[in-house]
């Protein structure tokens, strides 16, 4: 019975979560204005960061953002993506000395790009293939992990007509990019 437990439990956890990617195309989109964004961005590391009961602090930094005037998303969907990245940046830097998570906020003319860097081991060869796909995990079990967050994300910033992508530093670690829209001060948004 409870062999039976657990995996009505896992099914019902797997088809709660490709109900929520599926959701991302019903989100609304508005705009998040850039002082409010970065609160998110702050307050998901910190969600994070107490769900994992871990002392990693986050560096922040932002270049080149004076003429945005917000980001185009859904605030409880970009925030629940970026909770996803934190999340697997916490458990991935979990067992790694002098643990770091950076968080770089930059502009080009279309975008914002959120960009997340750790010093972990960075992703596999696999992972650099497969990490956004749904189902796709390195972590744990199937029993344990079930590799639809980075799916999310992804889904999440494509809906905006954003963009997501990841990689490995050349120095070691990961680093994952979200893409949002921005709305300038003049009030034209980039197309």
């Amino acid at each position: 019975v409870p062999a039976i437990r657990h995996a009505l439990d896992r099914t019902l956890h797997i088809v709660s979560v490709l109900h929520r990617i599926a959701e991302t195309r019903h989100m609304i989109a508005e705009e998040i204005p850039l002082r409010d964004y970065q609160r998110i961005v702050e307050s998901s590391f910190s969600q994070s960061r107490n769900r994992r009961r871990t002392e990693n602090n986050i560096g922040f930094s932002i270049a080149g953002e004076q003429s945005v005037k917000a980001v185009v998303s859904n605030e409880d969907g970009i925030r629940e993506a970026l909770e996803c990245v934190f999340d697997n940046a916490l458990e991935i830097l979990h067992d790694v000395d002098n643990a770091r998570t950076e968080v770089n906020l930059s502009t080009s003319n279309e975008y914002l790009v959120t960009r997340i860097e750790d010093n972990g081991p960075g992703f596999s060869e696999d992972a650099l293939k497969h990490a956004d796909e749904p189902g796709f995990s390195t972590k744990g079990t199937p029993r344990t992990n079930f590799g639809f967050g980075l799916a999310f994300v992804k889904a999440v910033a494509e809906h905006f007509n954003g963009f997501f992508r990841y990689g490995n530093q050349e120095t070691g670690g990961a680093w994952i990019e979200i893409g949002l829209r921005i709305e300038h001060k003049n009030g034209s948004e980039q197309q």
